[in-house]
C-alpha cells in the first residue's frame, strides 16, 4: 500500500529544549537529580489534567511551587526558565513542507490547551493539513483513538501512513495500528527513514 502521509510529533521531534545550563542550575536549586527537571514538571497531577484539556498552563507552574515550597516570584522565573529559548528543526520543518503535496502530513502531540497559539509561528496549516493535539481531544497518546482520529481526518488509511515520535509507547501504540512508526534519531535520519518507508512502498 503507497504510503500517502507522514505525521510527526512536536517536542522531542520538531523541537527540541537545548538550555541545559538553565535546567541545571534549576535542578541543583531544588537538589534534583542531574537531568530530572522535566519530570519535576510533567509528573505534576496539573499535568496529566492538562494533557488533556482539564487543566491549566498555569494550573501546572503553581503545583511546582507547591511541591518545593517556591514563592510567586520563584514560580514566575521557573516557568520562564524551563522552557529557555526552544530551538526549533528548520530544515525538518523544511523538509515536512517540501512532502507537500505529494503527500499530506500532520501533527499528533500531547500538549497542553495554550500550545496551539504558543507554537504558531511553526506549526500551521501552512505547514500540516491536520493538527491533532491531545488537550483538544481529551486523549493522549499512545491511546489509539488520537491516532484514529488524525487518520480519519487525514483521509488515510494505517499502513498509508508514517508516524515519528521520541517516546518508545508512542512508536508502539501506531504500530499497533499499522502504521509505519519509528522513533526519532535526528533530523537527517528522520528524512531518510521516510524516504526508504516511502520508496520501500511505492506503487
Amino acid at each position: 500500500m503507497t504510503i500517502r502521509a507522514v505525521l510527526f510529533d512536536v517536542g522531542g521531534v520538531l523541537v527540541h529544549d537545548r538550555q541545559a545550563p538553565l535546567h541545571r542550575a534549576w535542578e541543583r536549586r531544588l537538589g534534583l537529580a542531574y537531568g530530572t527537571l522535566g519530570d519535576a514538571v510533567f509528573s505534576t497531577p496539573a499535568n496529566a489534567r492538562a494533557l488533556i484539556g482539564q487543566a491549566t498552563q498555569a494550573d501546572i507552574w503553581q503545583d511546582v511551587a507547591q511541591r518545593y515550597g517556591l514563592s510567586a516570584q520563584e514560580r514566575d522565573e521557573f516557568a520562564e526558565a524551563f522552557f529557555g529559548e526552544s530551538v526549533w528543526e528548520v530544515e525538518l520543518l523544511e523538509y515536512v513542507r517540501a512532502l507537500r503535496p505529494r503527500f499530506k502530513t500532520a501533527v499528533i502531540s500531547d500538549a497542553w490547551r495554550e500550545t496551539r497559539e504558543a507554537i504558531r509561528d511553526h506549526v500551521n496549516d501552512d505547514v500540516f493539513d491536520v493538527i491533532v493535539y491531545s488537550a483538544e481531544e481529551g486523549i493522549c497518546k499512545p491511546h489509539p483513538e488520537i491516532y484514529t482520529r488524525a487518520l480519519a481526518r487525514l483521509g488515510v488509511e494505517p499502513r498509508e501512513a508514517i508516524f515519528v515520535d521520541d517516546r518508545l509507547k508512542n512508536v508502539e501504540g501506531a504500530l499497533k495500528l499499522g502504521i509505519h512508526a519509528f522513533l526519532y534519531t535526528d533530523p537527517a535520519g528522520v528524512r531518510r527513514e521516510i524516504e526508504r518507508l516511502i520508496q520501500e512502498f511505492a506503487d
